[in-house]
């Protein structure tokens, strides 16, 4: 794997991370009923792809982060090798 490639990687999966890392933020705290999610209020979809090394983990982490808001959908696909040999 070149270094840039491997830079690259490793970008996409940090940036993905602290985006996830930001929405569950900014949603952990909030318990006032004019923060509490309505019925058809939050939805989206986020498409992420990195490297395998991560999948197991981020897998988790979307499981956990979509049981409390079911209204966002993320897909996030794992390319690409742990190891270069």
């Amino acid at each position: 794997m070149s270094g840039s490639r491997f830079v690259n990687t490793r970008l996409l999966v940090g940036a993905l991370v602290l985006g996830l890392l930001t929405l569950l933020a900014c949603h952990s705290g909030s318990k006032s009923l004019s923060n509490a999610p309505q019925p058809g209020g939050n939805s989206g979809s986020l498409v992420g792809a990195g490297n395998i090394f991560v999948y197991p983990v981020m897998t988790r982490w979307i499981s956990d982060f979509q049981s409390s808001h079911s209204g966002i959908q993320i897909n996030y696909q794992s390319i690409g090798e742990v190891f270069n040999s």
